[in-house]
């Protein structure tokens, strides 16, 4: 087996990962949606579905006599490359009928009481900025884990690479160059091992 055309097969699909890690940040999915605490301070937090460029949170809170409290808020991702993981807007206190009874939409009202900023500064952190009432908040935060996932077993995947007469001259590997298929599937295994690695170590810290 050709070391040297492994590791240059490797690193393009590294390369090739590595571009695609940037569409990731302008194509966000669901990449937050999450339980999000502080651990230094259990009993309060919040709960995040992100959905591309919108998130929803749910904050349960308390008021100053100690009683529970809950407000919402529906924060954008503005498009700004210095704050990929940045989103903002208004937080909303919601009134309605009580739940002993039947529910009747046209009694729901709602008033703003501030604003939510959320910065993610790691895929597992953020910052959390909220006003309510004039009082501002500022909090670290970090997803709060109930049950790891275990991502150990067999996965099975396809993979199309042309080898020959290809149009592009960057990405012609051909025999005539030392290349063989065995090499790039060679690459493609250590490839995988590396970011199974790479999911175990994320899953166990």
């Amino acid at each position: 087996m050709n070391i040297h055309l492994v590791s240059r097969v490797l690193a393009s699909l590294i390369a090739s990962l590595c571009v695609c890690g940037g569409c990731l940040a302008q194509s966000l999915g669901t990449a937050f949606s999450d339980l999000w605490w502080n651990p230094a301070e259990s009993g309060w937090g919040v709960t995040i579905d992100h959905q591309q460029d919108v998130m929803f949170l749910t904050f349960f809170i308390y008021r100053n006599d100690g009683s529970p409290y809950w407000v919402t808020s529906l924060l954008t991702h503005p498009v700004d490359p210095n704050r990929p993981f940045f989103f903002s807007g208004d937080v909303y206190e919601t009134r309605g009928p009580s739940f002993g009874q039947p529910f009747d939409a046209s009694l729901v009202t709602n008033r703003k009481v501030g604003t939510a900023a959320f910065n993610a500064t790691q895929g597992n952190a953020a910052t959390l900025t909220y006003s309510i009432d004039g009082t501002t908040v500022t909090k670290s935060i970090q997803r709060q884990t109930l049950r790891f996932l275990d991502f150990s077993g067999a996965f099975n995947g396809i993979v199309n690479y042309q080898l020959s007469s290809c149009a592009n001259p960057r990405c012609r590997l051909s025999s005539a160059s030392g290349f063989k298929a065995s090499d790039f599937w060679a690459a493609w295994r250590a490839l995988g091992r590396l970011f199974s690695k790479a999911l175990l170590t994320s899953a166990n810290s």
